[in-house]
This record gives structure tokens, C-alpha cells and sequence, in this order.
């Protein structure tokens, strides 16, 4: 059954939120911050206090189990400890039971989705978690694990290279999981995946309490976090698969929570429920918030990015409508100095390689297409994902219109995709914003209009920083920037302004029925009717699609069991850690997406060039087997992508019948069989690639062909995989 482990996943979540939950009585008192809040931050609390801890055990490379126990046991009990002295947990129980009993509706409508979100992503198994980037992610962490610290080199693209800092952090927090679970990729990343999955669900419950929403709060991670097929932001899609940026969001809109906590506190002067009564109770959130986004620096750059925009905004809208701002911005400097330190720490220590060189220009790029005798207008970073390197015409500044910009914004905003477009009336979710906005900001009290202003500075800058990408890039990876990577966030002010205007509804409806005492309890209660409505037609939805398909993971085993260890293997797909992961061997076109790291994306066009030309005509280039170490060659079927990207070479394809005639010389689906070619609808590249007499045909499933290299003798000079980091074979 392709489902998480229920026994795995409660050990994490209470290996997270128990030290998370005791940060936040470390860092506030009764009072100062609410359950929901608390509850909200647990989890990232959890990994940014465990995340430095395993980070500071990687830089000491002192990585093992007992010192990984010994610190997240002392570090737990440290913060305890520290909430334990400063206040008494019966005035914290005392402060929560008043909290619920005021708003015990809405908690009560958000613990039954919570429960039922819970459920749902408990069917995101395994199999699932079978996709390129998740791969690389538990690759780099088990390295670190290997070598109890971060290894000088990594085995990729057939070379050793240095590896990246960027998510120093995150990998850390994998080699950990790695030292719990073992090294197979699967089964803890179905794990980890579900825990960040309920800690964004939980954040983002907590974000639309902090910002002012009481009644439509649950509404909130109800449409940013639920995977409904048909109608998913761009943030639920993502939850999907095991991904870095994950993990950074959940830290930074758990430090989000915290910052406008104290952000309202300060410039109310305590005057809201549940806030800060001071600057000095403050003081300690805001320290707490800087410290997770620093943390969020070795976890992915593009939340911490984002969140601080959305941070400086809603500073700006709580300057224009709370009526003491002077309290919460000079809360601002320690802030920003803690957040400073801890990111320099974070990305300086470890001394290895950040990987962003080519966002610095295009030199290096032209460096490539002259190493490589490329054409002018070659774009690497499009080759390596679309596998051709002709950019779209281009017609002055931009890479292509600002006005086709706009359309993937917009189309972001009301539940597209980077690569599902939403036409039609998207186009006015622009104006459509601008007019929710407005709405709130004349009719909501002052916490709304703070989050009506923040909405559209927010939605302004994420579309500003897109149109600057484009004017300022010509490459791909880069120019496409905002689309890409930025526009999944624009749910986020539409969500909430949509979200605002309904409270505002309400509140003005509860304050013309203030005589009537039941019709207020009564219009509460059908907001949450509304949204558990909601939850129970969408929850069925937002399940895990069946999947039987093991033909990657039968594949990788039977690798496994019948490669030698230096045998390389050559895949007709990228991969970025497929037969690292799965199969504890190297792949001779398997590693990064070197996309603004241009000496290794030129080393990766070399072997992509090299490969392509020898599927295109193995039998003119039939020392490239042998030059490569390689010892398979793996052709995959449409059906499956290898957990990778492009076909090397688009013309080999194949198609699989029902059935199968027996034969022994060969292995796979259904049982035993070999293929004839005609029956598999093979196209006649394959059919080259079938007839060179240095291979010979050895497995067959539905979803790919293995063919061994006869008589394969490991190659002289080619980096040993045995000694390398990652790769469990003898």
C-alpha cells in the first residue's frame, strides 16, 4: 500500500514540534502569544532550533547518531527548561483556556480540517516521492551522513565537484533523518513531506490569526495548502513531492507569525487580545522570528526572499494603520542585525560553494557557448530542461512581453501553474485585487487595513521582481525567474484580501445584530458550516492518486543486484539522483541542475552532447562506452521518466505490449521476457541502439529496457564509486 508511515511520521512531527512548542514558552510569556500562534510555530520552531543544532554537528564533523540524540535531547530540554523558570505553565493554561473558550467555534471547525488534512496527506506514500529534485535532496543529505560533515567533493556528472551550501541546513536535517531511517530515499521522504505538509497547514492557520481573521481563519491554509487537482495554488501543487522550498516556507511563515505578533503588540501597545503588552515582551519574538529566517538561509533563498517582502510590507501597512508605529520599528534593528548574523554563519561557515555565479551575468554563459562552438543565441540553462537551446524571439528589453509576464502572474493568482496557464478571465485578477483591497481597507478595522495594504505592495513587488528578471537576463533559468520560482506565492494576498472581506462582512453584520445576541453566535457558526462544507467536498479531492507503477523501483533494484559497483550507468534521461539513491550507483549524465553554476553546467553539456550523439549513431561512436566506465544502458518508455528530466535523445522510444513471450535471457515484466522490437513499437533509433554488438539486451519492463554492455571492465581514471560519499556499494 503506497501510503506513509503512520509510526514514522507521528515520531517526526513530535520530534519537531515537542522542542518547537517549548521555544515558544521560552520566548513568550502567558498571554503574549496565543495557542494558535504556538501551535503554528511548532514545527518550524522545531526544525530551525534542530536544523542549527545538526548544522553545527556538520561543521564539527561530528555527525553520528549518539551526538545527533545527545544534541536535539539537550536542546530540547534546554528551551523547556527556559519557558519552565520564566513563567508558570498553570498561568500559560489559564491564558489558553480563556483563548478557546472565546473563539472555541473556530478552533473547533479548524481541529476537524486539521484532522481531516491529516488524513489526507497520509496517502502522499513512497512512490510518490519518486521525483527529480526530491532525490537530489536526500542524495545530498546522505553524503553529509556518510562523511559525518560536508564531504570536499561530490560525485556528479561522472565528476567529483564541490557541493553547494545554499541549503546546508535542510541537507543537515536529512543526514539526520537518514541516521533515523536508513538510506532509502522513499520511505523517510514520505515522511518528511508530511510532517512539513500539517506544519503549513498549521502556519498558515496561525498567519491568518495573526494578521486580525477570527472566523474565516480556517479558510486560509484550507485554500493555500489543499492539493485539489483541478483548483490548486501553486503552494499545494508543490506539496506533491519532497522539495526544499518546502521546508523554507514553513520557516519562514512561521517566523512571519511570530513578527506580526509583535509587529501588532508594539504598535498597539498591547492593546489587541493576546499580544505583547510591551516592547520588552517583544523583544524576545522578534529575536525568535530573525533567528528562523537566518536559519531559513540554509534551507532555500527564494522563501526567505519572498518572506521578507512580505515582512517590509506589512511593516508599511502597519505604519500607515496602526496609530503608534514608533513601538515595532525599533524592534526592527535587533531584528535585522540577528537575522544578518545567524545568515552569515549559516552560509559562510561551511566554506564550500553557494552556486549562484551566474546570476552575476552572462560572461560565463558566452564562456560556454565558446568552449563549446555553440551558436550565439544558444541558451544552456533551456537546453538542460527542455533539451533545446532556442530561445523565444525576442522583441527589445525583455525576454519575452511584460504583457505575457502579466498573464502568468494573473493566471498564478487564481490557481495556475508555472506550467498550467489560466486564461480567459484571469486577466482581471489584477484589478480584481486592487478592488478587494480597496473594499477592505475602507470597511475592515485597522488589522485589515494593515493586510489590505500589505496584499498589494506584496502582489506589486512580486510582479515588479519578475519584470526585472526578464529585462535583466537573457538565459532561461534566469529571465524566467518570476514565473518560475515567484508567481506561486501571489495566492497568498489573494487568499487573504478574499479572506479579510468576508471578516469584514461578517463584523459588520455581528455589529448591526449587537442587540440580538444569538444572530452574532449564529452568523459565526455558519462561517465555519461554510468552511467544513468546503472541506468536506474538496478533502476527497486533494487524495493521492492511486499509483501501482514500481517500474522505477524494480528497475533500480535490479540494477542493484547485477551492476558492478564501478559500473557506470548511461540513461537516455537527466536525472539528478536516481541510480545514486535507488540503485547506490553512479549515472554517467545524473547530478544538479547546474543552471547558475556555469563551470559545471558547461561539464554537463559536454556528457549531454557526447551521450546524445552516441544514441543518435552507437555505431560510430563506439568507444564511448568504454570511455565512460559504463556498464548499462537504460532506455526509458514514456511512462517513465527515470525521476528525471528531458530525453537525451527524443527519437528512442518504445511503447510496451500486454504480453510478453517467456525467454531466459532476459528480465522484467511481466516475469521474464524479450522483447521483439516490432511488437514494442520501438522507433528505429532504438532499433540502432538494439543492433550494436556491445550490447546485449538483459531486462524489460513496461517502463524501460536495460541493455548490459558485453564484456564491461571498469575504465582507468574515472573517479571510484566505492570511495564516494552517498553511494552504498562495496
Amino acid at each position: 500500500m503506497n501510503a506513509v508511515d503512520v509510526g514514522g511520521f507521528a515520531l517526526v512531527a513530535l520530534i519537531l514540534a515537542v522542542p518547537g512548542f517549548g521555544v515558544t514558552l521560552a520566548v513568550a510569556g502567558p498571554g503574549d502569544l496565543p495557542l494558535e500562534a504556538r501551535l503554528a510555530v511548532s514545527i518550524p520552531a522545531g526544525f530551525a532550533l534542530l536544523g542549527a543544532l545538526m548544522f553545527s554537528l556538520v561543521i564539527a564533523h561530528r555527525l553520528v547518531a549518539p551526538w545527533a540524540v545527545a544534541f536535539a535531547v539537550v536542546g530540547t530540554v534546554a528551551v523547556w527548561l527556559v519557558g519552565w523558570r520564566r513563567h508558570r505553565f498553570r498561568d500559560h493554561l489559564a491564558a489558553w483556556r480563556s483563548e478557546l473558550r472565546e473563539d472555541g467555534w473556530t478552533f473547533a471547525v479548524f481541529g476537524v480540517l486539521l484532522l481531516a488534512f491529516v488524513a489526507v496527506r497520509l496517502t502522499y506514500g513512497p512512490i510518490g516521492m519518486l521525483a527529480p529534485t526530491s532525490l537530489r535532496y536526500w542524495a545530498d543529505g546522505v553524503e553529509i551522513s556518510d562523511t559525518h560533515g560536508l564531504p570536499a567533493r561530490s560525485l556528479q556528472w561522472d565528476t567529483l565537484i564541490p557541493p553547494t551550501v545554499s541549503k546546508i541546513v535542510l541537507n543537515s536535517v536529512n543526514a539526520s533523518a537518514r541516521l533515523l531511517f536508513g538510506r532509502e530515499p522513499t520511505h523517510a521522504l514520505s515522511i518528511l513531506l508530511a510532517v512539513n505538509a500539517v506544519g503549513l497547514f498549521l502556519a498558515g492557520f496561525g498567519l491568518a490569526r495573526a494578521i486580525g481573521l477570527r472566523r474565516t481563519a480556517p479558510l486560509v491554509p484550507l485554500a493555500l495548502f489543499l492539493n485539489v487537482t483541478s483548483a490548486a495554488t501553486g503552494l499545494a501543487h508543490d506539496l506533491s513531492h519532497y522539495l526544499a522550498e518546502d521546508w523554507g516556507r514553513l520557516l519562514i511563515l512561521g517566523a512571519l507569525v511570530l513578527a506580526i505578533r509583535a509587529i501588532r503588540g508594539a504598535a498597539s501597545g498591547g492593546s489587541t487580545s493576546a499580544s505583547p503588552s510591551d516592547a520588552r515582551a517583544c523583544l524576545p519574538i522578534v529575536l525568535a522570528s530573525a533567528a528562523m529566517m537566518g536559519i531559513g538561509a540554509g534551507t532555500h533563498l527564494i522563501p526567505l526572499a519572498v518572506g521578507g517582502l512580505f515582512l517590509v510590507c506589512y511593516g508599511l501597512g502597519a505604519l500607515a494603520a496602526f496609530p503608534s508605529p514608533r513601538g515595532w520599528v525599533r524592534l526592527a534593528v535587533p531584528g535585522v542585525l540577528t537575522f544578518g548574523v545567524i545568515a552569515a554563519i549559516v552560509l559562510l561557515t561551511p566554506g564550500g560553494d553557494l552556486g549562484f555565479q551566474g546570476a552575476a551575468g552572462s560572461d560565463a554563459y558566452l564562456k560556454i557557448r565558446q568552449d563549446l562552438g555553440l551558436p550565439a543565441n544558444f541558451d544552456p540553462t533551456l537546453f538542460l530542461v527542455k533539451g533545446t537551446g532556442q530561445p523565444p524571439p525576442q522583441g527589445g528589453t525583455f525576454y519575452y512581453s511584460p504583457g505575457q509576464e502579466y498573464q502568468w502572474f494573473a493566471s498564478d493568482m487564481v490557481g495556475g501553474s508555472a506550467t498550467h496557464q489560466v486564461h480567459g478571465v484571469a486577466s482581471l485578477a489584477g484589478p480584481a485585487l486592487l478592488v478587494v483591497a480597496l473594499l477592505v481597507g475602507l470597511f475592515g478595522g485597522r488589522p485589515l487595513r494593515a493586510v489590505a495594504i500589505a496584499c498589494v505592495l506584496f502582489a506589486i513587488g512580486l510582479l515588479g521582481t519578475g519584470l526585472a528578471f526578464l529585462a535583466r537576463y537573457d538565459l532561461f533559468a534566469l529571465a524566467d525567474f518570476g514565473r518560475r520560482r515567484l508567481f506561486d506565492y501571489s495566492a497568498i494576498p489573494v487568499v487573504l484580501l478574499l479572506a479579510s472581506l468576508i471578516e469584514t462582512g461578517v463584523d459588520r453584520a455581528v455589529a448591526w445584530t449587537s442587540a440580538r445576541p444569538r444572530l452574532p453566535r449564529a452568523l459565526a457558526a455558519s462561517v465555519g458550516a461554510v468552511a467544513l462544507a468546503l472541506g468536506a467536498v474538496a478533502m476527497p479531492a486533494a487524495v493521492a492518486p492511486s499509483t501501482t507503477d514500481r517500474s522505477l523501483v524494480d528497475l533500480a533494484s535490479w540494477i542493484h543486484e547485477n551492476v558492478p559497483c564501478e559500473g557506470r550507468i548511461l540513461a537516455d534521461r537527466r536525472t539528478l539522483a536516481t541510480f545514486q539513491t535507488l540503485a547506490d550507483r553512479a549515472g554517467v549524465l545524473e547530478g544538479m541542475g547546474p543552471h547558475v553554476r556555469p563551470d559545471v553546467l558547461e561539464l554537463a553539456l559536454r556528457q549531454l552532447f557526447e551521450a546524445r550523439a552516441f544514441f543518435t549513431n552507437p555505431l560510430e561512436h563506439q568507444s564511448y562506452l568504454a570511455d565512460h566506465g559504463v556498464a548499462v544502458v537504460v532506455v526509458s518508455s514514456a511512462s517513465n521518466d527515470l525521476a528525471g528530466w528531458m530525453k537525451v535523445d527524443p527519437q528512442i522510444r518504445f511503447r510496451a505490449p500486454s504480453a510478453i513471450a517467456a525467454d531466459e535471457h532476459a528480465y522484467g515484466y511481466p516475469e521474464t521476457g524479450s522483447p521483439s522490437l516490432p511488437s514494442w513499437q520501438a522507433s528505429s533509433a532504438l532499433r540502432r541502439l538494439a543492433e550494436d554488438p556491445a550490447l546485449k539486451l538483459v531486462y524489460v519492463s513496461s517502463g524501460a529496457m536495460a541493455f548490459e554492455v558485453i564484456g564491461f571492465q571498469p575504465t582507468p581514471g574515472l573517479p571510484s564509486v566505492a570511495s564516494q560519499p552517498g553511494f552504498g556499494c562495496p
